[in-house]
């Protein structure tokens, strides 16, 4: 590798030190790595078992090529072919780089000393979304018009009323993302104008809605409309 895992691990590293985001994208055996520098361990039939159903361990033995049946007695010669396989080969070297990195003013050190409180900005952990959390996420100006503010309570009906899909759509539509982005203080920014479309700007989680919406079920249509129609920006994922 050229190295460019040390530097991503470096980047995290001076954006925690400064109080900017981490990197909640690790699965949790990724950042147990990361703390330990081992692994994980399964230690009974029961966790095997569960193991032995998952679709992705099925096609991860498979992939090595390993016919045994996964059990507590064959647990030592399957981990091997995936540790050749998929560890050593591709995980391992990567992660090894990221910690070099982490080790940047002293965050691998401290990742050690409280796993706990690095967990969150390290694994990922999507939230659901209901009406109450994304109410709390959009933010409006402190002074609005008369009819802005008409328009503010027919959004909060909007949201009140959308069903899980529809509030991810919304999410997707002012972040890229269905699900709310972990960064701290995050918030969708609504900003009214007096236009007659709604737009919306993935990059600085913001939407652009009309003020002069002249019934609900008009705030509603257009704003399906604009969920359907958007095209995937280049920050969406």
């Amino acid at each position: 590798m050229s190295g460019m895992f040390e530097m991503v691990g470096k980047m995290i590293a001076h954006s925690l030190v400064q109080g900017g985001p981490g990197f909640p994208c690790l699965a949790l055996p990724c950042f147990h790595y990361l703390v330990t520098g081992d692994l994980m361990d399964v230690t009974g039939d029961d966790e095997l078992g569960e193991l032995a159903k998952n679709g992705e361990v099925i096609n991860l033995m498979a992939n090595c090529g390993e016919t045994s049946v996964l059990q507590m007695s064959t647990k030592g010669k399957i981990i091997q072919s995936v540790v050749m396989y998929k560890v050593i080969s591709k995980c391992k070297m990567a992660l090894d780089q990221l910690r070099k990195g982490l080790n940047t003013l002293g965050v691998l050190d401290e990742m050690s000393k409280h796993p706990h409180l690095f967990e969150s900005v390290f694994t990922f952990k999507p939230v659901e979304l209901t009406p109450a959390i994304v109410k709390e996420c959009l933010k409006y100006s402190d002074e609005l018009s008369d009819q802005a503010q008409e328009t503010k309570m027919m959004m909060n009906r909007f949201v009140d009323q959308s069903s899980s899909a529809r509030l991810m759509q919304l999410m997707q539509y002012c972040t890229g993302s269905k699900m709310m982005p972990l960064v701290q203080n995050f918030a969708i920014n609504v900003h009214f104008h007096s236009e007659d479309h709604i737009s919306s700007s993935t990059c600085t989680f913001t939407l652009f809605i009309p003020d002069h919406f002249h019934s609900y079920s008009l705030l509603e249509l257009s704003l399906n409309s604009a969920f359907s129609s958007s095209g995937k920006s280049f920050t969406s994922v």
